[in-house]
């Protein structure tokens, strides 16, 4: 692969790159989820419990957001449907 391929493809990963909140209280799984996400061009940020979630969304403004399900603080089914309803009242 020749240096133009590779400027091509990091322009492609750049014109898709999503910003991407990720929720785990297992540090090793976020800090790898995020390392993996980050190399495919993505922006991303975590957070370690549910209820650090909701705060960080209007001030990141994720285009997606991973949540474990059995996170502390606020399960990921309420993340989820707090994150919603939020949504949905805008």
């Amino acid at each position: 692969m020749g240096p133009q391929t590779g400027m091509q493809e990091r322009r492609r990963r750049d014109e898709r790159a999503l910003r991407i909140l990720v929720a785990d209280d297992d540090r090793d799984t976020l800090e790898t989820l995020s390392a993996i996400l980050r190399d495919e061009g993505h922006i991303v940020q975590g957070v370690y419990t549910g209820t650090d979630v909701l705060p960080a969304v209007p001030v990141f403004r994720p285009d997606a957001v991973i949540v474990d399900i059995a996170i502390p603080g606020m399960s990921g089914y309420a993340v989820a449907q707090a994150i919603h309803a939020a949504r949905l009242s805008l």
